[in-house]
């Protein structure tokens, strides 16, 4: 029978790109010359069977030919969300017949999420990525996953997380995102010794557990791989979430990233130092508002090349999301870099005072917190040009607004207007973001 050019790949082979794994312990110039021939490999495949890539770049006669290496790299422009909403289709590098399973973005900015066409490779790679992810943190065979992710709604990151758990040799348990009540039964039931989870789903079950009389510290739960959600600030300290999260199950939290543009997941290691990047699965880049690189540390825009992508090959792609690297040598003995928690996005930045800032930047600072039953962000634009920025925030009890000014300054230098309401008006304002499909805590009003 003609398998009409379909790709002889299961989802749980080795990936090719696998055996280049070793390059997370390599000596940085050998590391950077392998990623050139893997970058070159990759442009070649792009521009030969990438219907937009092809066309962009004989539009604007972009030398792609004279990129001898990836110190080049500067010399291509950027993709970005719009381009490939608007051409979709022209982004396909593969035959109908090789694409095997299409997810979508999750258009956190924008209106129309993007479909990521995927073929048996690219699934390989996926799950090939998120074994690396579970392994740093150190899942072995002898854990129970409790993956409470979606695999459903056409969402990358779900099938990922449960495919590379299995290349991991460890149990897998599909919960998915349910109820706080249903995932601490499930606990009960299955006993898992890792729960892969966003950090305010996990408070909430444990909330839960509480008010049963039960300690969540008693579940058995070892690590908590963090999703969605950041549990780390600038400085990688933990955020209050973090710690307290770490305090009720008695659990080591991890943080990890991942885009579906990127098709790749990374995971800190166990000194929690920023979330290793697999050399062979991406170049990374993190840009300054005139699109030049910044200095080690420092933050701006993550910019994306992942490698090894056939069914939606992408070069340059801008996130929108405000990281860092760090490109020190990590105390498990790693030398690949490492990523640091998403402050925010570029698109919601404000300023206080001349102190550049984000949503979450404010928010993660409270959540966790006993007193703060939850909040959003509001900014306007005043007659002068400058931003007017507001929590909107309900309290557990009685807590003096200065105080909570204060909690905000000591950790951000600034703090915003804040007006406290009614944990009804939170539950409300919130829904909003909800009923559009989308979760936001951020009303841009400018």
């Amino acid at each position: 029978m003609a398998n009409h050019g379909m790709e002889n790949f299961s989802f749980l082979n080795e990936h090719p790109l696998s055996k280049y794994m070793y390059l997370n312990k390599a000596p940085w110039d050998e590391m950077r010359n392998v990623q050139s021939e893997l970058f070159m490999s990759h442009l070649a495949y792009v521009c030969a069977n990438s219907p937009y890539y092809k066309e962009f770049y004989r539009a604007y006669d972009i030398p792609y030919h004279k990129v001898k290496g990836l110190s080049d790299i500067g010399e291509l422009p950027f993709t970005d969300k719009n381009e490939m909403t608007a051409q979709n289709f022209n982004f396909r590098a593969a035959l109908d017949s090789d694409i095997c399973d299409i997810s979508f973005t999750s258009a956190v900015t924008g209106k129309t999420p993007s479909m990521m066409m995927m073929t048996h490779s690219d699934m390989a790679r996926l799950a090939y990525s998120a074994e690396c992810a579970y392994r740093n943190a150190g899942v072995t065979p002898q854990d129970t996953v409790l993956l409470c992710s979606t695999i459903e709604k056409c969402y990358m990151g779900g099938i990922g997380s449960y495919l590379g758990g299995i290349r991991a040799g460890a149990r897998m348990i599909r919960c998915g995102i349910q109820d706080a009540s249903y995932i601490w039964s499930m606990i009960q039931n299955v006993s898992p010794s890792v729960i892969v989870a966003s950090p305010g789903l996990m408070l909430k079950v444990a909330e839960f557990a509480a008010r049963l009389d039960k300690d969540p510290s008693y579940a058995g739960v070892k690590k908590i791989i963090a999703i969605t959600e950041g549990v780390r600030d600038y400085k990688l300290d933990p955020l209050p979430i973090t710690e307290k999260l770490e305090e009720l199950w008695e659990a080591t939290i991890y943080s990890s990233y991942f885009s579906s543009e990127l098709a790749a997941t990374f995971c800190e290691c166990r000194f929690r130092q920023g979330a290793h990047i697999n050399p062979e699965l991406a170049i990374v880049e993190i840009l300054d508002d005139r699109k030049n690189p910044v200095r080690d540390g420092d933050p701006g825009e993550l910019v994306i090349t992942p490698l090894g992508v056939k069914g939606t090959p992408l070069i340059r792609f801008r996130t929108g999301d405000i990281s860092f690297i760090r490109t020190d040598k990590c105390f498990c003995g790693q030398t690949s870099p490492r990523l640091g928690p998403i402050l925010g996005r570029k698109k919601q930045s404000f300023s206080i005072k001349g102190e550049k800032l984000f949503p979450n930047t404010i928010l993660s600072v409270l959540e966790g917190m006993d007193y703060f039953y939850g909040g959003y962000i509001e900014v306007k634009r005043s007659f002068d040009g400058s931003d007017i920025v507001t929590l909107f925030a309900a309290l557990n009890g009685n807590l003096d607004i200065e105080k909570l000014r204060g909690n905000i300054e000591n950790r951000l230098k600034v703090a915003p207007n804040i007006v406290v309401v009614s944990k009804e008006e939170i539950d409300k304002r919130l829904a909003c973001g909800y009923n559009k499909g989308t979760h936001t805590s951020f009303f841009d009003l400018r």
